[in-house]
C-alpha cells in the first residue's frame, strides 16, 4: 500500500492529522494493567513494541536536541505516527513522507537529516497490537512554519511558528524567504522561568509542567486559599516576546500585510503578540499548521 503523509514530529506533540496527535516522549516499559486491562489509557498514549522493546508512545521523557532526528526516540516516534496515520493499511506500507526542520537549522541540518531517513530501508513495528511493515521510500525536509505555502500566498507575511522547542519567525515576499530567525528552547524556557518565578514568590515547589495551566487561568490553588499569579505570567510571557522582536529588527512587522501567528504554543501567547502588533491573527487549527504544510508539500511532490 502505497501512503503519501506529512509529518510533524514535533518537540511538543507528534501530529499527524488535523486533531490526531501524541506527546513528543517516550519511555520503556508498558501501560499498567489490573486483571489483564489497562487501567491507564489515553487516546494520546500508545503501547508499541519495537526491535523485541516494550515502549510507551506519549509519556515519559522528551527528545529534544539540535540532533534529535538521528535519535532512537525520533525513529519510534515517526514509525508510530506513520502507523497510527494508516489505521487500515495493509502491509507492507509504502511510505513517501515529508518532515519538517526548523527554518535556521535548514541549510546545515536539511541534507543530513534527509539522507538519513532516506536509509532507514525497512522498519517493522507494532503500534496497539497491531502489527506495521514500513517501507521508507521517499523521505523529504521542509522548513517548519510555511504557512504561505500551502495557501499560495503572494503576499508581504510574517509568520510565527510557536513551538515547544523553537519559535520561527520568518519575512516572506511572494512565498520567498526575506528574513528569518530561529529562537531554541522558547516554550520550554518560559515555562521553566515561570515556575522559577511562581516559586520563588510564592514559596511553592512546582515542576514546569504544573504551570502551564496557569496560562490560560492563572489563579493557584494553595494551602491558603486561591492565589493570583497572573502578574508571574505575563512577566514572563511578555519578556518572551520582547526579546524575539529585538532580535528581529531586521524584519518588516510594520510595512508587512499580515502577522500571522500559529504553532503549539500560539494560543497561549497570542494577546502578547497582539499587543506588540494589532494586526497579528491567530490561525485555525494554530497547533496543526505545519502538519498541514507539510501534507501539501507531500501531495504535489509524490505522484500517484
Amino acid at each position: 500500500m502505497i501512503i503519501k503523509k506529512g509529518l510533524d514530529i514535533g518537540n511538543g506533540y507528534c501530529k499527524y492529522g488535523v486533531g490526531n496527535r501524541f506527546a513528543s516522549k517516550i519511555r520503556q516499559g508498558t501501560l499498567q494493567k489490573a486483571n489483564g486491562y489497562n487501567i491507564k489509557h489515553k487516546a494520546e498514549v500508545h503501547e508499541v513494541i519495537y526491535k523485541g522493546a516494550s515502549y510507551v508512545v506519549g509519556e515519559g521523557h522528551s527528545f529534544i536536541s539540535e540532533d534529535r532526528y538521528f535519535t532512537e526516540e525520533y525513529k519510534i516516534a515517526l514509525l508510530t505516527a506513520t502507523a497510527l496515520a494508516t489505521p487500515v493499511a495493509k502491509n507492507p506500507l509504502e511510505a513517501n513522507l515529508v518532515v519538517g526542520i526548523p527554518v535556521d537549522h535548514y541549510n546545515n541540518q536539511a541534507d543530513d537529516v534527509e539522507a538519513y531517513l532516506n536509509g532507514l530501508g525497512v522498519e517493522e513495528i507494532t503500534v496497539d497490537g497491531k502489527h506495521y511493515i514500513i517501507d521508507f521510500k521517499n523521505m523529504k525536509v521542509f522548513i517548519e512554519g510555511a504557512l504561505p505555502i500551502r495557501d499560495n500566498d503572494d503576499r508581504h507575511i510574517i509568520t510565527i511558528d510557536v513551538g515547544m522547542g523553537t519559535i520561527n519567525i520568518i519575512e516572506w515576499r511572494e512565498q520567498e524567504i526575506a528574513n528569518h530567525y530561529t529562537n531554541n528552547g522558547s516554550m520550554n524556557k518560559v515555562y521553566t522561568d515561570l515556575t522559577q518565578l511562581i516559586n520563588e514568590k510564592h514559596k511553592t515547589h512546582l515542576n514546569p509542567p504544573d504551570v502551564e495551566r496557569y496560562v490560560s487561568n492563572p489563579v493557584m490553588n494553595t494551602k491558603t486559599g486561591q492565589v493570583s499569579v497572573e502578574k508571574e505570567v505575563d512577566s514572563a510571557f511578555d519578556g518572551l516576546v520582547y526579546d524575539l522582536i529585538s532580535f528581529t529588527k531586521n524584519i518588516d512587522y510594520v510595512g508587512a500585510d499580515a502577522i500571522q501567528v500559529f504553532g503549539g504554543g500560539a494560543i497561549n501567547t497570542f494577546k502578547y503578540w497582539k499587543k506588540h502588533f494589532p494586526k497579528a491573527e491567530l490561525i485555525e487549527n494554530s497547533q496543526y499548521i505545519n502538519q498541514e504544510v507539510y501534507q501539501a508539500v507531500a501531495e504535489a511532490l509524490y505522484e500517484d
